[in-house]
């Protein structure tokens, strides 16, 4: 498959039973197209035929390559459209493909500054150095988690990870099934409503200072956003 570069692709407002889509990626075919309220990307990134490998139901799954990795690239877009601050889901089917023993496998990583005020938000999904499933929302510099126990599911199998958040609490899910959820402070509703003119969505990005490694490989089969609270 020839080479390509990612481009600023056409709005797209996605509807679905659980809420409006507002970024979504799925890999019906060996090709990288977000498709979201805004999907400009802020970072080149090369896609070739080796960042895909099978996936579930006939489709693909994206991860990153061999020469991603020399490259030290991975897929970045503006966030402020693409990501529901103030109440909405993140929900991610993917399995581990190779993870290095005692390093983390990062999923997204959402950073968001409020306009006036710079007040941070910051989403994070990924899986940890003991091979937990991890969700974190940072509030200024207050962090709260949640937690999928490795011993709930086969991280070598295709899993549906999912994080829900409102004004009132955060929640996690497993293959649809509630595992955690733990109450969110006044604090994060009024950061979360505060104006932003720019936010960064990093997709499978590598933090080697965070205990991540290029050489790590997880496999994506879709990833969604929506305006929801469900």
């Amino acid at each position: 498959m020839k080479k390509l570069s990612i481009a600023v692709l056409a709005v797209f407002a996605g509807v679905l039973c659980f809420g409006d889509v507002t970024f979504e990626l799925r890999f019906p075919q060996k090709e990288l197209k977000p498709q979201g309220k805004s999907t400009v990307a802020f970072k080149k990134f090369s896609c070739g035929s080796e960042n895909f490998v099978p996936g579930p139901d006939g489709g693909f799954a994206f991860q990153l390559s061999d020469k991603n990795e020399q490259a030290k690239e991975h897929p970045g877009y503006n966030a402020v459209a693409n990501v529901p601050f103030a109440k909405g889901s993140f929900e991610v089917c993917c399995k581990v493909s190779k993870r290095k023993p005692g390093t983390a496998v990062r999923l997204i990583h959402v950073y968001s500054p409020a306009k006036k005020t710079k007040d941070l938000l910051i989403y994070y999904c990924f899986i940890n150095a003991g091979g937990d499933m991890m969700f974190m929302i940072q509030v200024k510099k207050e962090q709260f988690k949640l937690r999928i126990p490795k011993r709930e599911f086969d991280a070598g199998k295709f899993n549906t990870f999912k994080l829900t958040w409102n004004a009132e609490k955060m929640a996690c899910y497993l293959n649809g099934t509630l595992i955690e959820d733990r109450p969110l402070p006044p604090e994060f509703a009024a950061v979360a409503a505060q104006e932003r003119t720019w936010s960064n969505l990093d997709i499978l990005p590598v933090f080697p200072h965070l205990r991540d490694a290029w050489e790590n490989r997880i496999a994506v089969a879709s990833l969604i956003f929506r305006d929801d609270d469900k």
